[in-house]
C-alpha cells in the first residue's frame, strides 16, 4: 500500500494517476479508482466489518479528491502505516521520509483548494484500563472477539489465502482459527518472495521499514495471514510487557531471573537488546509517574505507533492482532495473568487450546528457538 502523492508522474511505480490541480498519484499496484458524484476514490486495503471507509476499521487507505479540488486522506484511527508530508518538497507518501515530517497518531490530513498542507486533530484517545474481570471471563471475550473478528473477514471470498507457519504462539493461533473456520488456506515454511518490477527498483527503500525484511510477496492476488503485532497487542513483547508489570510494581528482570527463568519467552528477553528494554522501562514507569502518568494512553499510543505490514502489491496482509481493543480487553485481567501471558503466553495458548488443545505439542518450546521444526511436524501429522 505505498503510494507518492507529488507534482511528477514517478518512475518504477506501475500506477500514476492524474488528479486536479496538477497533483500526480503515483501507486505500487492493488489499488481501485472508482467515481461518484464528481469525486474520485483511490482505495486500497480491507476493513474489518461492511462498513463505509469513513468510519470504518482494518487496514487501508482512500485518497479522495472532491469537484473542488481538495485531496482528503481517509484511515482508521489505528493507522497501520506512517505518513509523511513535506510542503517544501511538495509530496505527501507513506514511502519517502528522509526530510518529511510525519503525521502524529491522532491527526488527519489533507490538501485543500489551494495546495496547502493541512492536519487536525482528530481524536482523543481513551483509556484502555477497564473494570477489572474474571480472568476466565477475559479469556472468552478475547476468544470471541477473534473469532468474529476472523470470521467477518472471510465472509468475502479472499483468493490465494496464505498463512505461514512459524512455529510460533501467533501464527498457531491463527491457524487454530482458519482451521476452526474451515477457511482453505496453504501453508507456507519457507520464505515466499516474487521480485518484480516495483519490489526490485525499490528493494532499499523498502528495507528502510523494518518489518520488510521480513515478508512474503506475490505477484498474483493473494491474501497473507500475518501474526504481526501479536506480541505488542497481546503484552508479550518486551516493551508493553516491562511496562505494564513494572506499573503493578512487579519487577520483570527479577521475574525473568527467578520464576519465569525458564518460560517461553524466557530466552528471547534474555538477549541483549531485549533485556535493556526491560531495565530501560520498568525505570522510565517510576519516573513518568511521579509527573501524571497515564499508562492507558501510553500503552495505546504505543500499539498504534508500531507500523509492520502494510500490503505490498497485490499481497493483501492480513494482520487481525494489529488491533488495540485486544489490549484493553486483556487489560481488564488480573495482574497475575498478564504476568504469565508476558513470560508463557498463556492466555494466547488459552486461545489456541479453545480451537484444539492438540495443537499447543507444536508449538515450539522457546519463542524464537526450532521454531519450524515445530511447524513442520505440525503439517506432517495433521495434512
Amino acid at each position: 500500500m505505498f503510494f507518492v502523492l507529488s507534482r511528477d508522474q514517478l518512475a518504477h511505480f506501475p500506477n500514476s494517476f492524474p488528479l486536479k490541480n496538477d497533483w500526480v498519484l503515483s501507486t505500487d499496484e492493488g489499488w481501485t479508482h472508482t467515481q461518484s458524484l464528481n469525486t474520485d476514490y483511490y482505495f486500497k486495503g480491507y476493513l474489518d466489518r461492511d462498513e463505509h471507509f469513513s468510519v470504518g476499521s482494518g487496514s487501508f487507505l482512500c485518497i479522495e479528491q472532491n469537484a473542488i479540488g481538495e485531496i482528503l486522506f481517509h484511515f482508521p484511527k489505528e493507522r497501520s502505516f506512517p505518513l509523511f508530508y513535506s510542503t517544501a518538497l511538495g509530496r505527501v507518501s507513506n514511502f519517502f521520509h528522509q526530510d518529511e515530517s510525519t503525521l502524529a497518531y491522532n491527526q488527519i490530513f489533507k490538501v485543500d483548494r489551494h495546495n496547502h498542507f493541512l492536519t487536525e486533530t482528530r481524536f482523543v484517545l481513551p483509556t484502555p484500563l477497564l473494570p477489572r474481570q474474571k480472568d476466565s471471563n477475559v479469556i472468552d471475550e478475547l476468544y470471541e472477539y477473534l473469532l468474529v473478528k476472523i470470521r467477518t473477514f472471510f465472509l468475502i471470498s479472499r483468493p490465494r489465502v496464505k498463512l505461514f507457519l512459524s512455529g510460533g504462539l501467533d501464527t498457531l493461533c491463527l491457524y487454530s482459527f482458519l482451521i476452526k473456520e474451515n477457511i482453505p488456506f496453504d501453508i507456507l515454511t519457507d520464505e515466499h518472495y516474487e521480485i518484480d518490477p516495483f519490489t526490485n527498483a525499490w528493494k532499499d527503500q523498502l528495507k528502510g521499514f523494518w518489518a520488510y525484511n521480513q515478508i512474503h510477496h506475490w505477484r498474483e492476488e493473494t491474501v497473507l495471514v500475518s501474526g504481526a503485532n501479536g506480541d505488542e497487542s497481546l503484552l508479550r513483547g518486551p516493551q508493553m510487557g516491562s511496562l505494564i508489570l513494572a506499573s503493578y510494581g512487579m519487577d520483570p528482570v527479577v521475574l525473568l531471573q527467578t520464576k519465569y527463568r525458564d518460560s517461553y519467552n524466557s530466552r528471547y528477553l534474555s538477549r541483549e537488546k531485549n533485556f535493556k528494554i526491560l531495565n530501560r522501562w520498568r525505570d522510565s514507569l517510576h519516573e513518568q509517574q511521579e509527573t501524571g502518568y497515564d499508562l492507558g494512553t501510553e500503552i495505546l499510543v504505543k500499539s498504534i505507533f508500531d507500523y509492520q505490514h502494510w500490503h505490498l502489491n497485490k499481497t493483501l496482509t492480513y494482520t487481525p492482532f494489529k488491533d488495540v481493543m485486544l489490549t484493553k480487553i486483556l487489560l481488564q485481567a488480573s495482574p497475575e495473568l498478564i504476568c504469565d501471558q508476558f513470560f508463557e503466553g498463556t492466555v494466547t495458548k488459552a486461545l489456541i487450546a479453545r480451537n484444539n488443545p492438540l495443537l499447543l505439542r507444536y508449538l515450539s518450546r522457546y519463542k524464537n528457538e526450532e521454531a519450524l521444526s515445530a511447524a513442520k511436524a505440525l503439517i506432517k501429522d495433521f495434512s
